[in-house]
């Protein structure tokens, strides 16, 4: 089982929506990082269960699992060429190398919380929230 995998075969994930509320930005395992990434100013983030998409569904994330699986799921982005760009000659040639493999992510909950991954009321919604 992969570093922050969930015995059901999901992981969770921390980050925001853009602005326009379609995708997710920022999305990291802890909600430190995503703070960090949105800006401390933010008053919520979202908390993000994602498994791995099949066949033919469409991916809302795309994800990098390392092959000894110590570091997990990572480099978490909303296109494939986000994650492409991470490696020299590309997702292609760290695969050949044994690096890993590219994971297709599938959103299946999501929820508001806090700087501290706490759950939050509607009072202060995340900018995009979890519609």
């Amino acid at each position: 089982m992969a570093m922050g995998e969930t015995d059901s075969g999901t992981w969770t994930l921390f980050g925001s929506r853009y602005h326009t509320g379609k995708g997710y930005k920022g999305v990291y395992s802890n909600v430190l990082q995503a703070a960090l990434h949105a800006g401390l100013d933010q008053e919520t983030y979202l908390c993000l269960e994602v498994r791995e998409a099949v066949e033919d569904e469409e991916p809302d994330l795309h994800g990098w699992l390392d092959a000894d699986n110590e570091r997990g799921l990572t480099m978490v982005h909303d296109s494939f060429l986000k994650l492409d760009i991470c490696f020299p000659g590309g997702v292609k040639g760290a695969v050949e190398k044994g690096r890993g493999r590219p994971v297709k992510l599938v959103v299946l909950e999501c929820m508001d919380v806090d700087k501290k991954g706490r759950p939050v009321t509607n009072d202060t919604p995340t900018p995009g929230g979890c519609a």
